[in-house]
C-alpha cells in the first residue's frame, strides 16, 4: 500500500473500472489513463473494492458477460501494485458510513471520501459529479468523448 507520506493525486472511483473493461466509446480514453495509473505517473489509490462494483455494472446494466468480465478484473487486480487499497475494514466503515448520513450520500460515495481523507487527498477520478459539492472530481475523459459514452449507454440501457 502507498505510503500517505507518498504525494496522492486521486482515488479511483468505480467508473474508472467500468469503462476501461467493457467496449463502449470511452474505453480508449479511459484505458489510457487507467495504464498511468498502474504505471505510477498518475498516483492515484485504486480500492480493491470497486472491482466487485465493476463487476455488478458491468455485468447486470451493461450486460457482459460474466466469465469473460471476472477473468478481466481479476487479471486487472492481480498486477502486483502498492497503489490499490487492501481492505474495508471497521474505521473504514465507521467513516463511510458518518460522512455518507452527514453529507446526504450513498455510502459507497462515503466510503470513498474517507479512503481520500486516509490518504490526504480531496481528488476523486470519476465519472460521477455527485460528491463534487465535497471534493475535486476529475473525469480523465474528455466531454465530447462522455457525450458520445452517454448516448450509447441511453442505448445499452434501452436494450
Amino acid at each position: 500500500m502507498v505510503s500517505i507520506q507518498t504525494r496522492i493525486d486521486g482515488i479511483i472511483d468505480v467508473g474508472i473500472l467500468v469503462l476501461s473493461h467493457c467496449e463502449n466509446p470511452a474505453k480508449k480514453e479511459m484505458l489510457e489513463f487507467l495504464t498511468k495509473v498502474l504505471k505510477k505517473k498518475t498516483i492515484a489509490i485504486i480500492p480493491y473494492s470497486i472491482f466487485l462494483g465493476a463487476y455488478h455494472i458491468l455485468t447486470r446494466y451493461l450486460r457482459t458477460d460474466q466469465a469473460q468480465t471476472a477473468e478481466k478484473l481479476i487479471t486487472t487486480a492481480m498486477i502486483a501494485n502498492d497503489i490499490f487499497h487492501p481492505t474495508i475494514d471497521s474505521e473504514n466503515i465507521q467513516y463511510a458510513l458518518e460522512n455518507a448520513s452527514k453529507l446526504h450520500v450513498e455510502s459507497w460515495d462515503g466510503y470513498l471520501l474517507s479512503i481520500a481523507n486516509y490518504y490526504q487527498t480531496n481528488v476523486i477520478f470519476s465519472i460521477d459529479q455527485r460528491l463534487g459539492k465535497f471534493c475535486i472530481i476529475m473525469n480523465p475523459v474528455s466531454e465530447i468523448t462522455m457525450e458520445k459514452y452517454y448516448e450509447w449507454l441511453n442505448l445499452q440501457l434501452k436494450k
